[in-house]
């Protein structure tokens, strides 16, 4: 009778996996702010939101309306090959695994890193737009742009007022 050996796949020290989650946080709140400020509101709206941070609202609020177009382009789920339903069924999955008898750690960790994935190629295609944007600029575009973020800065985000309700 042949013997059969069973190999253990190598475990992955605690402090590694709360890193790796504390990590997956992080990416996931400062995309999660940028892409759905730029989803919610659509590339002609102005950024709004409650988020309190934005890295990116300042870089996007000096570009040129056309230039900003570029970049939620670039964002867009159907050229970064996420969509909607794909995200719904990581949810889905989730939820499924919590309702299970034994709690699953491994199994929702998967589901939270093709989520990561997801968020960090949208955040990425943005970055290589506005990058792409800035390399074409010569300098006295690049210092006007910088002009423009400090701008945006002493600005803040763009406020909507609170509408008054009637009764």
């Amino acid at each position: 009778m042949a013997q059969t050996t069973q190999t253990s796949k190598p475990v992955l020290p605690r402090g590694f996996k709360i890193l790796l989650g504390v990590s997956l946080a992080a990416n996931l709140a400062v995309a999660g702010l940028i892409v759905g400020a730029f989803v919610r509101k659509g590339p002609d709206a102005p950024m709004r939101g409650n988020a309190q941070v934005n890295y990116a609202r300042p870089y996007i609020q000096a570009l040129p309306l056309d230039q900003r177009r570029e970049v939620f382009e670039a964002l867009r789920p159907a050229k970064r090959g996420g969509d909607r339903a794909e995200r719904r069924t990581h949810y889905a999955d989730v939820a499924i695994i919590l309702r299970a008898d034994a709690f699953d750690r491994s199994a929702i960790e998967v589901v939270l890193a093709k989520q990561s994935a997801s968020t960090l190629d949208a955040q990425s295609a943005g970055q290589t737009q506005w990058l792409n944007i800035i390399e074409k600029m010569n300098i006295e575009e690049r210092r006007a742009y910088a002009d423009g973020i400090e701008d945006a800065l002493k600005r803040g985000p763009k406020r909507k007022p609170k509408q008054m309700q009637s009764n």
